[in-house]
């Protein structure tokens, strides 16, 4: 278990969020900006995840694919590690 997703053997990863995460919380936050500046409103509340995720099998093996859950101020984003380095949010829960 470590503390952040897609994080690659330097500690670097990409977390890519699909656009319906934006949608959910553009609607749950009854928001009326669009596009990037949805976007930006969405990072300058959330701009730090706490996620949690099981990266390796017992034989050091990387579990692509696994699901991953990250933790912010408004919600919860739910998602799959893509790659070693990467992770893919696909949806939002927020807590209103």
């Amino acid at each position: 278990m470590t503390s952040a997703p897609g994080q690659g053997k330097k500690g670097i990863g990409l977390a890519l969020f699909k656009p319906h995460v934006f949608a959910r919380y553009r609607l749950r936050y009854k928001l009326k900006k669009t596009g990037l500046e949805l976007i930006a409103a969405y990072f300058t509340k959330n701009n730090s995840l706490s996620c949690a995720f099981q990266d390796h099998d017992e034989n050091g093996t990387t579990l692509i694919n696994r699901k991953v859950y990250g933790t912010s101020e408004q919600g919860i984003v739910l998602g799959d590690m893509r790659s070693e380095a990467g992770t893919l949010f696909r949806t939002i829960s927020a807590m209103i």
